[in-house]
């Protein structure tokens, strides 16, 4: 008896006893929301050709920029706009050149359009802006990907508790003989502090990536070519999520692969470029009018 009455002691007193805590994720769009991030991506890479072999290393800085443009029976339209972008490419080993080419340039500003659904189902991509006519229109799906981490990012329709897990598989069309597999295994870990403070959910992401052939129409005019590439890209994310607002806050994003491109009709080797590649983004305290 004397056993009972402490452990209902200790249950009162909350100092055990109590059932895990248990979160319904979803996200809150509501028309005219805009939220603001910043992006830094740190890429090293190697890039073979035959007996050429160049390492690349580049950092890409860049604002985000995500507005809901409206909402219809619950599926928000998205607009999300990667601007202001510069780069700072460093190549070396080049032949006929005396140590590493550094380059500056600004990068082209570019649009992706989306549905989404408050358990993050996206439907309709298309894309726009000068970097998508660079690549001919397309490959939408793809760039999103990578350009936005919040496509593909996906809760189950339950409540949960941290440890819980769940995995999500999509085959994205890429073209007419093309498609992009795209799994997904998400945890998640619990509440987290960031850095200014604030109570965030931790989830983390293990993603796999495997585009087996693409057609490519790169650049334009005189320059203008077609290419067929391949992708294998793994990938572990941190995401700090704010499950009051439903919104992203943070995702730290560390990736890996190989990507191979061949230019149909030329003779000689394809280019493979082995990656390793850091992303971080932050939700900017206040969003720009």
């Amino acid at each position: 008896m004397r056993v009972w009455s402490l452990i209902g002691l200790v249950c009162i007193l909350g100092v055990s006893c109590l059932s895990a805590q248990a979160y319904r994720l979803q996200f809150k769009d509501t028309e005219g929301t805009v939220r603001e991030y910043k992006t830094q991506v740190n890429l090293t890479a190697t890039v073979a050709m035959g007996s050429i072999t160049a390492p690349v290393d580049t950092t890409m800085n860049m604002t985000a920029v995500e507005k809901v443009t409206k909402v219809t029976n619950g599926k928000a339209s998205i607009s999300y706009q990667l601007k202001n972008g510069k780069a700072s490419v460093k190549v070396s080993n080049l032949p006929g050149e005396e140590g590493p080419q550094n380059i500056d340039q600004k990068l082209p500003d570019y649009t992706i359009l989306f549905d989404r659904t408050p358990l993050g189902t996206v439907s309709n991509l298309k894309t726009a802006g000068e970097a998508s006519s660079i690549f001919g229109g397309g490959p939408s799906a793809l760039n999103n990907q990578f350009m936005n981490p919040t496509q593909g990012f996906a809760f189950p329709d339950k409540d949960l508790q941290p440890g819980d897990t769940w995995d999500t598989s999509q085959s994205i069309p890429m073209g007419e003989d093309s498609k992009l597999d795209v799994t997904a295994t998400y945890t998640l870990v619990g509440e987290q502090l960031s850095d200014t403070g604030k109570k965030y959910l931790q989830i983390n992401v293990d993603l796999t990536m495997n585009l087996p052939k693409f057609a490519v129409k790169a650049g334009q005019g005189e320059m203008a070519m077609d290419m067929v590439m391949s992708m294998n890209l793994k990938a572990h994310e941190v995401v700090l999520f704010d499950a009051d607002a439903g919104e992203l806050y943070q995702l730290s994003s560390k990736m890996s692969g190989v990507t191979t491109t061949t230019i149909p009709g030329q003779d000689g080797d394809p280019m493979k470029m082995t990656l390793d590649a850091t992303i971080k983004e932050t939700k900017a305290a206040k969003a720009a009018k």
